[in-house]
């Protein structure tokens, strides 16, 4: 499926879309526009059916219209019930005047008809207010939370929220969420109204990420806990997604190591460690967005500087189901500000902002995916890919480039291709190829293939009974005690050597020949069959000792 634009008005600029699914499917997108409003910025919405059909036309959101409105998001019930929260103008608490950093919100029914009056969520109008989001729970309870300037923490940003009934009352007043200087927050209920805030935080190094646990009564669980456990460099804009038992995952860019991930239990304990979501380092990974099934499935989306949307999808359990894939379709402009969405299905829905699209400034636009399946390949790029495996027989490809290619767990096939590449078939009976280049090929655990490729490569088999082919080239091939008996099979005397590693030294190997084979050893312990070849040609000059 191709990209498809979610706006219909396109003057001027259209973007900071987020996005809604119900369990059948049907989708709200939710955006701020440039001028439609007549004047500055309003929030608008549109309906979709699970086909990607629109349903009626564009709503606009705000009822009040003068200067600027900003930051939408949005969330649904099991009915398909929605409420769309921002910040910007508005009347203030008991008076028409205007409070110009407001939180506001309107809630809709199934049908896109408004359901009473806008809400003002926040209860500090004099202050600066914003960056709003909203969790809801399978009954229309709502909770939003957002970032708070000036009277309510002094000289400080903080994070504050507050809860509403499905009818929109507010219950009880608005509270504070996090201590010390706090920002940029995402929030993620249960199908009993339980939920979990993360923010931006100081982890005692520079920012950090942040989140505290909440009963369905607003009542906290615990304190408010670090997420991250790698503090160096800056972690930020942290997204969170939760299951219908309230398993949570969440994610965050990191400023040296792209989009990170960390998954919790509903108890807020750990599962697993944090994690690199992108399988393809391709620098700049921002802004992260996270959508969860109610089973636990669950997708992360981001962008690679400006230029694409990617995404990548994972069972409940951590593992990834695929490797990274592009959203979008259309590569002109700017591609920034992804947002997702899960059915109950674990089909999903992903919405973006996109220049040079819809004729003026930007627009905002979607695709629609089926629920992903385990994919066992991978394929780099024709740049300097840094590819890993998973736990389970893939195939992993790097294309052009000098790639570096982890094969972890499972009976993997690696392949370089063109460039110096190093592979890393780590446990299981793997197969490595290098390809073109000057490689460098580590079997692991396991009876491994390696076959070198042209250039001059280094065959290392590790553990196990493992078969090397240089297949041209000057080639070095690793001996080392107690790794058990490789077989070299096209070892060319006077061209290729014999790496000697550990505390192995020539005087240590005996040279016999064993057939029409040459067969060295270590005392009992055999290092190498070396096939088709006489022990008369080999000598100390085609030993290497490291």
């Amino acid at each position: 499926m191709a990209d498809s634009q979610i706006n219909t008005f396109t003057n001027d600029d259209q973007r900071d879309v987020a996005i809604a699914h119900d369990p059948a499917g049907n989708f709200v997108a939710v955006w701020q526009s440039q001028g439609q409003d007549g004047s500055a910025t309003g929030i608008y919405a549109q309906r979709f059916n699970s086909s990607g059909n629109r349903i009626g036309g564009e709503i606009l959101v705000n009822t009040f219209t003068n200067s600027f409105q900003r930051d939408p998001d949005v969330a649904i019930d099991a009915a398909g019930n929605f409420v769309v929260t921002w910040y910007g103008s508005g009347p203030g608490i008991g008076t028409p005047v205007p409070d110009s950093d407001g939180v506001y919100a309107q809630r809709f029914d199934s049908s896109g008809a408004r359901l009473g009056a806008t809400i003002l969520v926040e209860s500090f109008p004099d202050a600066t207010n914003f960056g709003p989001s909203i969790a809801m729970d399978t009954d229309g309870d709502f909770v939003i939370t957002w970032s708070g300037f000036r009277t309510q923490t002094g000289a400080q940003t903080g994070v504050f929220a507050r809860r509403f009934n499905s009818a929109g009352t507010a219950q009880g007043s608005t509270f504070a969420v996090s201590s010390g200087n706090s920002s940029n927050p995402d929030v993620a209920m249960d199908a009993d109204g339980d939920f979990v805030i993360a923010w931006t935080g100081d982890d005692g190094g520079s920012n950090g990420i942040k989140a505290q646990r909440f009963s369905a009564a607003g009542i906290a669980q615990g304190g408010e806990f670090l997420v991250n456990t790698k503090t160096t460099n800056s972690q930020n804009r942290a997204a969170i997604a939760m299951d219908a038992t309230g398993n949570f995952a969440i994610v965050w860019e990191d400023s040296d190591a792209g989009i990170q991930l960390q998954r919790y239990s509903p108890d807020g304990t750990r599962q697993g460690s944090e994690f690199q979501v992108q399988s393809i380092d391709r620098n700049f990974e921002t802004s992260p967005d996270i959508a969860m099934s109610p089973s636990g499935e669950f997708v992360v989306t981001w962008q690679v500087f400006l230029d694409a949307i990617y995404g990548r999808a994972f069972t409940a359990d951590g593992t990834f189901k695929d490797y990274d894939f592009q959203v979008n379709t259309n590569l002109a402009g700017d591609q920034f500000t992804p947002a997702i969405a899960l059915d109950g299905s674990g089909s999903f829905v992903t919405a973006w902002s996109s220049t040079e699209q819809d004729g003026s400034g930007s627009g905002v636009f979607f695709r629609q995916f089926a629920r992903p399946e385990l994919n066992l390949s991978l394929v780099g790029t024709p740049e300097r890919d840094r590819l890993a495996g998973r736990e389970i027989a893939e195939s992993i490809s790097g294309l052009a480039g000098d790639d570096r290619i982890l094969g972890l767990g499972g009976n993997d096939t690696l392949i370089g291709g063109s460039g110096n590449d190093e592979l890393d078939g780590g446990a299981g009976r793997d197969t490595l190829n290098g390809g073109a280049g000057s490689d460098a090929l580590r079997g692991g655990e396991g009876n491994d293939i390696l076959i070198g490729g042209g250039g001059n490569d280094l065959l290392d088999g590790g553990q196990g009974r493992d078969r090397l082919r240089g297949n041209g080239g000057s080639d070095r091939f690793v001996l080392t005690r107690r790794q058990g008996r490789d077989i070299i099979e096209d070892f060319q005397n006077g061209r290729d050597s014999l790496l000697l590693t550990g505390d192995l030294q020539f005087r240590d190997v005996t040279i016999r020949q064993s057939g029409r084979n040459t067969l060295i050893r270590s005392g009992a312990d055999p290092l190498a069959l070396l096939t088709g070849v006489s022990a008369s040609q080999i000598s100390a000059s085609d030993f290497i000792t490291l």
